[in-house]
């Protein structure tokens, strides 16, 4: 665990100084690194490396990665970001955030984000939330980056790209009745709940886009394999 408060993780993220070792991983020959983003695809991307060898990577404190020099990039030569579009990856992040934390009290509103203090504070939730760019804009600024697009063409493309072999283990997790998690279920329905709360608050919703203009500006520059 990092051994820093929860606040000043965030400062230092948003100043691009540091990066969580969870979902970092570098690949057998020491040549690529994948700079994990939670939503997207983080998990199964992280999974799928393990499964063909590659590993996680912690500093000597096993902890964090706190500048570009705490991982030895002598031969490292690709850096590859898995984006997705910053409004959905928002929808995402902040069902994930209310299930978690606020469920007993908003599930069963109509609007899931009713009574909370949305404005001032919720865009910007926790890492689920961080706009993209915090994570891979300042880590090894010298290395080339290779970037993906969440989709459904993604286990291809990096099956493809990296030659990975597929560990087949991708399904949404499930019950024993073969039905989805309720854990999923509750999120759908939170999803729902949000989506409908910001089709009635459209100025709220440009102010979330707005917030994450940097990812926006950075995708619709960057080469991204789709």
């Amino acid at each position: 665990m990092i051994n820093l408060p929860y606040e000043r993780q965030q400062l230092l993220k948003k100043q691009g100084l540091l990066f969580n070792t969870n979902g970092s991983y570098i690949s057998p020959d020491k040549k690529t690194i994948y700079c994990g983003i939670p939503k997207n695809a983080s998990s199964f991307i992280g999974q799928l490396l393990h499964y063909n060898g590659w590993n996680l990577f912690i500093n000597e404190e096993d902890t964090l990665i706190t500048t570009n020099t705490d991982m030895p990039i002598s031969d490292v030569d690709n850096c590859f970001v898995v984006l997705r579009d910053p409004f959905d990856r928002w929808v995402s992040g902040i069902t994930q955030y209310i299930a978690t934390f606020e469920f007993d009290t908003l599930l069963g509103k109509d609007n899931a984000i009713t009574g909370m203090d949305i404005h001032s504070h919720i865009i910007d939730t926790d890492d689920h939330t961080l706009p993209q760019h915090y994570y891979f804009a300042n880590l090894h600024t010298g290395v080339d980056k290779t970037y993906f697009w969440v989709n459904k063409n993604l286990k291809n493309n990096m099956l493809s790209f990296y030659n990975l072999t597929d560990n087949n283990k991708t399904a949404l997790p499930t019950n024993n009745e073969g039905k989805p998690d309720d854990s999923i279920i509750i999120r759908n329905i939170l999803k729902t709940k949000i989506l409908r709360y910001l089709d009635h608050n459209p100025l709220f919703k440009q102010q979330i886009i707005n917030y994450y203009k940097k990812d926006y500006d950075i995708i619709g520059s960057v080469d991204i394999i789709y």
